[in-house]
């Protein structure tokens, strides 16, 4: 039910300036004396008629540009001065061609046209800028609540996220003191490439349960967790297996801020699907980054591929939703799978 409220809402608004302008410009009140007294009848124009709907059909076409084309890019636009141009055309546009064809209609049929020329354009210039007003209050209106809803899905997603995290957490501190144990046992025995391992694991762990559970974290402390679980990665493999494994960073700013563990869903997806220690296996990561804009592209051979099908649909469905809450707008995923390769290119907006 709810999801007329607003159709109705609109038509009940142009219902309502149709009637305003048809009763100040199409219907005439004649006063005939009559033995009785006075008697009030009313006449209604069809030429003023035409004239009210063209009258009706610009204001709208004004208001509707307005709120879905030239008051969104008038918002996201850095160059203010071309915008408002456009904006300001649009209103000039909408305002002079409806004038322009009441006057020829009431030239046509009127033999003193101007007087009512004068008081029509006196009147839809006025209700031009009113239309204007009212298109920028709904346009901000209509965004306010957007950005309000997306506020609590997030905060809901984050509690759910919370909650599904406390359900399958062991303690960890226990976890912790178990990984700082087996890191000194390694380091007394000089393994140092299982110490190194347990400290990147302990790393990564510390990240997820504690560091990421903010709103955002630097870009350094999520490529340190990127690298740990890559590191952690190549125990799996030896120098001698056909695997190709290329890491290209290109940061201009570590310190720039963005949404903690948004990047590890790709790079999991590409060591999990990706690599197959028997055949020839690739995985290209690339992340460059500046003040603005960030781009990160993660490309693999595709092996197991029943269980890409069957597993990727979900978790790219909650990426894509987790981005369209956190970058609504500012964000750009692109997939391409061509059968044997998979790639994906996200660009980011700050």
């Amino acid at each position: 039910m709810r999801k007329f409220i607003e159709p109705f809402l609109h038509i009940l608004f142009w219902a309502l300036v149709f009637y305003i302008s048809y009763s100040n410009f199409g219907i005439k009140i004649r006063i005939v004396k009559t033995e009785e007294g006075f008697s009030y009848f009313k006449e209604y124009n069809r030429v003023f008629l035409a004239v009210t709907l063209l009258h009706i059909f610009f204001k709208a076409l004004l208001f509707y540009g307005a709120i879905y084309w030239v008051i969104p890019a008038w918002m996201k636009s850095k160059n203010k001065t071309r915008s408002t141009i456009s904006l300001t055309l649009w209103f000039v546009s909408t305002l002079i061609a409806p004038l322009s064809l009441n006057y020829f209609i009431l030239n046509s049929f009127f033999e003193h046209p101007i007087q009512k020329g004068l008081a029509l354009i006196g009147y839809s210039l006025f209700f031009h800028f009113v239309c204007l007003f009212i298109a920028f209050g709904y346009r901000s209106t209509k965004d306010w609540f957007k950005n309000e809803k997306l506020k609590n899905e997030i905060i809901q997603e984050k509690l759910n996220t919370e909650i599904n995290f406390l359900k399958a957490q062991i303690n960890p501190h226990f976890i912790f003191n178990t990984l700082n144990n087996l890191y000194a046992e390694a380091r007394k025995h000089e393994d140092k490439t299982v110490a190194d391992g347990i400290a990147k694991l302990s790393h990564m762990m510390r990240y997820m349960i504690y560091d990421s559970n903010v709103e955002k974290v630097t870009l350094a402390k999520e490529i340190q967790y990127l690298n740990s679980y890559i590191e952690l990665q190549k125990f799996r493999f030896s120098e001698e297996d056909p695997i190709d494994l290329k890491i290209n960073l290109d940061i201009k700013n570590p310190s720039v801020r963005i949404a903690p563990i948004i990047f590890i869903p790709f790079v999991e997806n590409a060591f999990k699907h990706g690599i197959q220690i028997e055949h020839k296996s690739y995985i290209h990561l690339s992340l460059t980054a500046t003040d603005h804009m960030l781009v990160f592209n993660i490309s693999n051979r595709k092996f197991n591929t029943e269980t890409i099908e069957r597993n990727s649909g979900v978790g790219l469905t909650n990426v894509k939703r987790r981005l369209a809450l956190l970058y609504p707008d500012k964000h750009q995923l692109e997939v391409e799978d061509d059968g044997d390769n998979y790639h994906v290119k996200l660009t980011l907006q700050f």
